[in-house]
């Protein structure tokens, strides 16, 4: 299990990007198998890890000790790993958590029968630095879906708060982000938005298969083929997202937005909508009193955000 032989795929993207079906699709490869999400980032892993490990090193029981982290983290039972075996294709590398994390990985692809294995948790996107630094073989899908068409799925999303202006800024941060590491990291990190997968899913597919260093497999687009993407306990909001790729899922804002709607949100999430070439990201029929007090708006709304992050940090 060394490192020149893991090369394990990560799929990433701001939530409701199209993150699932993404999943969903490389997992029907035949040779590759994605773990339902672990959040191991900013679940599982302590803040205080490197000490931590320094730690362990002068205990006996590191192993075990590690192991306990990955057992008690909210998201270790959708795994269905057989503990015997992690602690078998652990116990022989270093009690660290990157090599704890990679024989989570391990266990799964060997428990699923696949020669390759993969993660998704959209928020991972955070953490691309630290997985490309601990797995320098490791590939990085980062979905992208246009930023109107997130919000307002987020906005109406059970699970999810309604803040449209702290949507507003996650989706610029994570399409600054997807930006950086595309810059940095070019062999390893690919984006695919979803409105290129719905449109011309054959050469979407194909081309992340050739990235990550697979040959298309067709069954990849077949939706009746079953997958283990979905924890049992989010079937019920996720399932959806696993079946067939369907067009009305994309470009929705179009019919629900007025032009006055449509530049607010503009004029919040424009350079990035610009920036990965979505349509109509320009103010429409708007005065420049108008554009001024939009673009203020703007400034306002991420000062408040800097502050409250900033006081949260600090209490």
């Amino acid at each position: 299990m060394g490192n020149d032989e893991f090369k394990p795929v990560f799929i990433v993207g701001n939530a409701r990007s199209g993150t699932t079906l993404v999943a969903a699709i490389m997992d029907r490869h035949k040779k590759l198998s994605i773990t339902p999400e672990t959040h191991f980032f900013y679940q599982t892993l302590p803040k205080n890890w490197r000490s931590i490990e320094r730690d362990l090193h002068k205990r006996d029981s590191a192993h075990e000790l590690l192991v306990r982290y990955m057992v008690e983290s909210p998201n270790y039972k959708d795994l269905s790993l057989d503990l015997n075996q992690l602690m078998q294709n652990f116990i022989l590398q270093k009690p660290t958590f990157s090599e704890l994390f990679k024989a989570v990985l391990e266990t799964y692809r060997q428990q699923q029968g696949a020669v390759h294995v993969g993660e998704k948790t959209p928020w991972h996107l955070i953490y691309v630095d630290t997985i490309l630094s601990w797995y320098t073989d490791a590939k990085v899908i980062f979905v992208i879906r246009d930023g109107r068409d997130v919000i307002q799925s987020l906005m109406n999303a059970s699970f999810a708060h309604k803040n449209f202006d702290s949507h507003a800024i996650a989706w610029c941060s994570s399409s600054r982000k997807c930006l950086n590491y595309l810059k940095n990291y070019p062999e390893h990190v690919t984006c695919v938005r979803l409105e290129d997968l719905v449109l011309n899913p054959e050469g979407e597919v194909a081309r992340l298969d050739e990235f990550v260093g697979l040959e298309f497999d067709p069954n990849q687009l077949d939706s009746n083929i079953p997958t283990k993407v979905v924890a049992e306990h989010e079937k019920s909001f996720k399932q959806q997202s696993t079946r067939q790729i369907d067009a009305q899922n994309i470009y929705k804002w179009k019919n629900k937005l007025t032009t006055k709607e449509l530049n607010e949100i503009n004029s919040l999430l424009g350079y990035y909508l610009k920036a990965f070439n979505y349509p109509e990201y320009e103010l429409k029929d708007c005065s420049l009193k108008e554009r001024i007090r939009l673009y203020l708006q703007w400034y306002w709304i991420y000062f408040k955000h800097i502050v409250s992050k900033t006081f949260s940090l600090d209490s």
